[in-house]
């Protein structure tokens, strides 16, 4: 909106706007809570815990790739709570799932998520193209090669329609969430486009 306040930007594992994929998967995680019996239309006194731990679970799943989780979890066991016997990809599922109730909200989950799938750069702006064309700003966007919510594939394309922009990809196998572990490799690109200096177009 106003291109000339800033002088660079690094936009990291993100889109123009949220895709059908994303807009699917966060429906998937809104059912789970407004289903919960709890929910009551969102007027609740206990948090529903069962819908916004089941979100969780899902939203998770998208996090990774099944590289990283075949190599973390594999099959292997993992005794639960009452001594039956899970996958330990389970016995993780459900810990993050009660993890997230102990700290968030469910109603402000479903808010969030709205607000992620409603995500337009275009929005009252006009073509793609000419809205990322209009960008001053020096450019680095980072993709990461095996994520599944946001592919490297929308990251090329903000990267071609941004004038001088560059392009690097993340090489992990841990999906989306590699920018939350791959710290050597962004550090390396961050710096190094940091290091060229810095001018308004």
């Amino acid at each position: 909106m106003y291109p000339e306040m800033v002088d660079a930007i690094i936009p990291i594992a993100t889109a123009t706007r949220h895709s059908a994929w994303c807009i699917g998967l966060n429906e998937a995680g809104r059912r789970a809570i407004v289903n919960d019996p709890l929910w009551n239309d969102g007027d609740y006194d206990t948090q529903p815990a069962a819908g916004l731990g089941l979100a969780r679970l899902i939203a998770m799943i998208s996090y990774r790739s099944r590289v990283s989780f075949e190599e973390r979890f594999g099959r292997r066991q993992a005794a639960s709570d009452n001594g039956s016997s899970l996958f330990e990809i389970e016995s993780y599922l459900r810990y993050q799932g009660r993890k997230l109730v102990e700290r968030f909200d469910a109603a402000t989950y479903v808010c969030i998520t709205h607000a992620m799938d409603a995500h337009d750069v275009t929005r009252g702006r006009g073509d793609l193209a000419d809205v990322l064309a209009r960008i001053r700003a020096r450019t680095l966007c980072v993709g990461i090669g095996t994520d599944i919510l946001y592919p490297v594939d929308e990251q090329k394309d903000i990267a071609s329609a941004i004038p001088g922009a560059s392009y690097r990809v993340i090489d992990s196998r841990h999906g989306h969430d590699a920018f939350l572990i791959e710290f050597d490799q962004i550090n390396d690109f961050i710096g190094r486009f940091l290091a060229q200096g810095s001018h308004r177009g």
